[in-house]
């Protein structure tokens, strides 16, 4: 739900900004967005507390209701094993699918306009509307590949690390095809458009395979794996479209746009490899390691179900 609701907020960005830009200019698109934070602010400010029970506008019975129907079991906190992670090649073949799906996501999220715009020659408001229809339809085939994955498992039609290949091959190998195809058609508009959103669609599948990998292999410390994780996504954000931008700087030529996509098809396919070498769904013996570095507390105990993984 997190994630989707990132891409929402992104897919709601870019549709605005493209008018904000038009009729105002861009720097209307910062002035904008600095301000609709404001009342977000001010209202996690007197309304976010650190439980319902230091919350000073919930009743008594509310604050009864919500302590006896939070079930809490006994369960320990653990050193995280950095090391062991580090050297864990399941761990690495999640990052390996993370850096793929992220690259191509964030090359064509940021540098889709401008090929838009210096490439096929459409206006700004016109490749705000025309960037943002390939990541309409991604959110589409977020749900639909996420509820069809976990009906394939819970059917018993495939195992839960078919399922994951399954849907990984569609999410790193399909963006790959469609870039490189896109370099072949020139500046055919129709068949660019058509091909982008294909690639985003595609790219979408990524929920339905090993988006939930950490859950699998540790569930321990998924929190862990998953900010390791994300630390390198982040770098690709940064990565992607800088290095785009300094191939296709003063370079808005066929050619140079192609070495983009060549670059993306790479990124995305290659790690796949990895990921059907070394991805598991298996549970690995680090995540649970040997007592006496362990801290009792409470914490709930529903994880996976409201990630809507099988147990």
């Amino acid at each position: 739900m997190t994630e989707r609701s990132r891409f929402e907020s992104r897919l709601f960005s870019m549709l605005v900004s493209g008018n904000l830009a038009t009729y105002w200019g861009w720097e209307s698109i910062f002035y904008f967005y600095g301000f609709l934070k404001i009342p977000f602010c001010v209202v996690w400010v007197f309304m976010m507390y650190d439980s319902p029970l230091h919350h000073p506008r919930i009743s008594e019975e509310e604050k009864d209701y919500i302590v006896s129907n939070t079930k809490k079991d006994s369960k320990t906190v653990l050193a995280v094993p950095w090391l062991k992670i580090l050297l864990s090649a399941p761990v690495w073949a999640v990052v390996a699918v993370n850096i793929s799906v992220s690259w191509v996501s964030s090359t064509l999220q940021t540098e889709l306009p401008i090929y838009m715009r210096n490439l096929l020659h459409f206006n700004i408001n016109q490749s705000t509307y025309l960037s943002a229809l390939p990541h309409i339809f991604q959110l589409f085939s977020n749900v639909f590949c996420g509820v069809l994955s976990q009906w394939l498992r819970s059917k018993g039609y495939v195992s839960h690390l078919t399922a994951y290949r399954i849907f990984n091959a569609i999410a790193m190998i399909g963006p790959a095809i469609m870039l490189i195809v896109i370099t072949q058609v020139g500046c055919d508009t129709t068949a660019i458009i058509v091909l982008l959103i294909v690639t985003m669609v595609f790219n979408g599948a990524f929920f339905g395979g090993s988006m939930l990998n950490h859950m699998d292999i540790a569930l321990n410390f998924a929190g862990s794996l998953a900010a390791f994780t994300g630390t390198i996504v982040g770098l690709v954000h940064i990565l992607a479209p800088t290095i785009a931008g300094a191939i296709t700087n003063n370079q808005q030529t066929v050619q140079s746009w192609g070495l983009v996509f060549y670059i993306a098809a790479i990124i995305s396919a290659v790690p796949y490899v990895i990921f059907l070498i070394y991805g598991s769904v298996e549970e690995q013996e680090w995540n649970n390691p040997k007592k006496g570095t362990e801290e009792e507390i409470n914490c709930t105990k529903q994880i996976k179900k409201a990630c809507c993984l099988p147990c």
